[in-house]
């Protein structure tokens, strides 16, 4: 539960009288990072995953030679919890929810409390707590004339970031809700349109529901009425906490592999795609190459060689429509922010439906690629031959 502190002389801690206060509080509970699928239904005790929120023992002054320095926030060890937050507020603040102040792992938090045993045991008098037992932060960024409200939540993150089960997490803290998908032929897309107000987001309804696929034209096409058995769709409260979920990903596992586990997640992108959406990510600059991505793209596919080819929307006016598809994006982007990472998923979405869009186009595309491949290890085939060959098939099946 959350715990209360005002501005607290040494003698009044050393005599005991640290008032720490119970509040049930109406906030709205801070989002809590990451489980995955099992450890979302499975707590340590209580079964409960939403409500693992450690008891905060006590909450003193840290004063050193008789200059104060902060607060120092004493809370129980909660089980094998992996990694622990840290939420504060002040009370009386022009702006009093919580914030997230510290997101640590046990390991670290080992080394924080090495630092402040003593001066608990010894200074404070404390001696029957036992390091083994509890975990110790120092907040500097106090004022001695604020009270502050302070609360800690337990986590058990996975290993790795394939494991992250985003939408298990979501309900597990209560941060969906559930919206009737009506009688209607909405996709994921017209439906995300409709309650999420565009249908670039609709990455965020796969992130929320298990059962729907993103990349996979096998369900972002298809009526959600044939997909959702109970007719009912689970969307998000606040779209920025699912923001909030990955940004805590990309600290735990690097942007590489936070990005690998979300493109996972959404399901339907080949190996190949994937693999090259994850090399378009430079790490040390945090950002998405675009034009990596595309550059790529064509090494793997003739196909796309030849529809990002500038040639092939001034000669071929039947692949031009296929083209025009293809997202024309260039540079790079960062994927930390909503806006960010919908650009960057959509983008490569529209590579994807370029890929899929008139299949029986694309069959008698790759027979063609397949002869001029064939051509091509004897002698040099002109780009020119080859967007002749493949508009005389495309017209012919259009």
């Amino acid at each position: 539960m959350p715990a209360f502190i005002s501005s607290l002389s040494v003698s009044n801690v050393v005599a005991g009288i640290l008032e720490t206060k119970s509040a049930a509080s109406a906030l709205a509970s801070p989002v809590s990072v990451l489980p995955t699928a099992e450890d979302a239904s499975v707590g340590p005790s209580s079964g409960n995953f939403v409500d693992l929120e450690p008891k905060i023992l006590f909450i003193t002054e840290y004063i050193v030679s008789d200059e104060y320095v902060g607060l120092l926030i004493v809370w129980e060890k909660y089980f094998n919890a992996t990694h622990y937050e840290v939420f504060k507020r002040n009370v009386f603040g022009f702006k009093s929810n919580f914030e997230r102040i510290l997101f640590l792992d046990s390991n670290s938090l080992s080394e924080e409390r090495a630092h402040y045993m003593d001066y608990i045991n010894n200074v404070l008098g404390f001696s029957s707590v036992s390091e083994s037992d509890v975990y110790v932060v120092l907040d500097t960024f106090v004022k001695q004339d604020r009270i502050y409200e302070y609360k800690i939540k337990a986590n058990f993150l996975p290993q790795k970031a394939s494991d992250v089960d985003f939408a298990a997490s979501l309900r597990g803290r209560d941060l969906l809700r559930s919206t009737e998908i009506g009688t209607g032929s909405q996709n994921i897309f017209s439906f995300s349109e409709a309650i999420l107000g565009n249908k670039d987001l609709a990455w965020i309804l796969s992130m929320s529901n298990v059962n729907l696929g993103f990349f996979d034209r096998n369900f972002s096409e298809k009526p959600l009425n044939e997909i959702l058995k109970d007719k009912f769709m689970l969307v998000p409260k606040d779209t920025n906490d699912i923001m909030k979920m990955i940004n805590d990903s990309i600290i735990l596992f690097g942007m590489k592999q936070a990005f690998s586990g979300i493109l996972t997640f959404l399901k339907g992108l080949s190996q190949d795609v994937l693999v090259i959406a994850v090399n378009s990510i430079d790490e040390e600059k945090g950002t998405f190459s675009f034009d990596k991505f595309k550059n790529d793209i064509q090494d793997v596919s003739l196909v796309f060689k030849l529809i990002l080819s500038s040639s092939v929307s001034e000669k071929s006016s039947e692949l031009s429509k296929i083209s025009i598809v293809v997202p024309q994006d260039t540079g790079s982007s960062s994927i930390s922010s909503l806006e960010n990472m919908t650009k960057v998923l959509n983008f490569i979405n529209k590579f994807i439906i370029a890929a899929s869009y008139s299949q029986d186009n694309f069959d008698a595309v790759k027979t063609i690629i397949q002869n001029v491949n064939q051509e091509t290890a004897s002698k040099a085939t002109p780009l020119e031959k080859v967007v002749s060959l493949l508009d005389n098939v495309l017209k012919t099946k259009a």
